[in-house]
């Protein structure tokens, strides 16, 4: 019985509460969307090359201030194998990440070859 509960439990768990954003931006599939900021899917471009991928994602900020996200990428990205070169920017593997802020309450994440 208790075997019945725990198998319900898990399969309900992931639809209680409300709706969760995607994790992860989906043209940077590897860098993970901050919670409380808002993909902006109008942002979003990729292209394939030879030499590697060029991809772009924007997002709202919402509430967190410039500070505030840049602290979350130094802290989060580096675990995820990114190592920081300088103020919002990043490597790993032959690419380079550049987070920077654009407009009122927008980031933009571009991700290049190096």
């Amino acid at each position: 019985m208790m075997k019945y509960f725990i198998l319900i439990t898990l399969i309900l768990l992931p639809f209680s509460g409300k709706a969760q954003q995607s994790a992860f931006f989906e043209t940077l599939y590897d860098v993970p969307v901050m919670d409380g900021i808002v993909e902006i899917p109008d942002m979003a471009l990729t292209f394939d090359k030879p030499n590697g991928r060029i991809a772009q994602a924007g997002a709202q900020t919402g509430k967190h201030s410039n500070a505030e996200i840049q602290g979350f990428y130094a802290q989060i990205l580096p675990q995820l194998g990114w190592r920081k070169v300088g103020e919002g920017h990043y490597t790993r593997e032959g690419e380079s990440l550049v987070i920077s802020f654009e407009r009122a309450k927008t980031v933009k994440f571009l991700l290049k070859p190096r």
